[in-house]
């Protein structure tokens, strides 16, 4: 199995090719197929829409301030993943103390994709799914990421069982 994106997709697109097929997709990765037809290839695509949520918050640090401080007051308001990710962009000096100055935006999106699964170029399963994630914004470097919120909706977020399904319906 190509493990490109299937077992690590990107938020976007990032880093994808075009599907070659002019649809809108991209290609997340491809897979051998079962022991008894591993020449058989299965190649996973997605295309996705993503929407903003109205969910918008903007916390300012400035120079002085402590990254423990931080951690310990962004704890009070949020998950730990997603105080660690904000820690993440904010820039500190070698005492972790803030270095300047930063405005960290915190926006919610939710990202609806599409999935197909072709086999010699013929689609053998489709389906979809919906992800929220966090936009972590440093306003003040430019630094942008993304950080998984929640599942939402659609097939198992499990990539490799679209590519089996694709295969069963292959083979029957």
């Amino acid at each position: 199995m190509t493990l490109t994106s299937i077992y690590d997709e990107p938020v976007e697109n990032n880093g994808l090719s075009p599907s070659g097929y002019g649809d809108g997709y991209y290609l997340l990765g491809s897979a051998a197929g079962p022991w008894h037809a591993p020449d058989i290839y299965a190649y996973l695509y997605r295309k996705y829409t993503m929407s903003y949520t109205g969910e918008t918050s903007t916390y300012v640090f400035g120079y002085g301030d402590t990254a423990s401080a931080i951690i310990a007051y962004l704890s009070l308001l949020m998950p730990g993943s997603l105080v660690f990710a904000i820690i993440g962009i904010i820039v500190f000096t070698a005492g972790e103390i803030v270095s300047y100055t930063q405005s960290i935006k915190l926006a919610t999106y939710n990202f609806h994709y599409d999935y197909r699964v072709r086999i010699y170029g013929t689609i053998y399963f489709e389906t979809f799914r919906g992800k929220l994630y966090w936009q972590i914004a440093n306003l003040a470097t430019g630094v942008t990421k993304w950080e998984y919120k929640s599942f939402n909706y659609g097939f198992s977020p499990n990539n490799g069982e679209m590519i089996a399904e694709a295969f069963y319906n292959y083979f029957n």
